[in-house]
């Protein structure tokens, strides 16, 4: 059994790996879980309404256990496009 597909006990707390109060938070989150999810991580979803943001704060949350592992895989997901920007305004 591979450390991601381990049993988790209940009570191991679930820690961020992503937060976000922009306007695009919703669909943010739900591609960083589906993501997560399609690597084998336990993943979940959690909102909550802050009165001064118009779409509150979602949070996508792991288990413990697989909270750094589960950041370099976001980490090394995310795709950087300053440098395709830049080329563009180049030409």
């Amino acid at each position: 059994m591979s450390e991601q597909e381990e049993q988790h006990n209940p009570s191991e707390e679930l820690v961020n790996v992503f937060s976000s109060s922009s306007f695009d938070a919703e669909s943010e989150a739900d591609v960083v879980h589906a993501l997560l999810q399609s690597a084998g991580f336990d993943s979940m979803i959690v909102r909550q309404n802050a009165p001064e943001l118009p779409t509150g704060v979602v949070e996508v949350r792991v288990f413990a256990s697989q909270a750094q592992d589960a950041l370099a895989f976001i980490e090394s997901s995310t795709v950087d496009t300053t440098d395709d920007e830049e080329a563009d305004e180049d030409e």
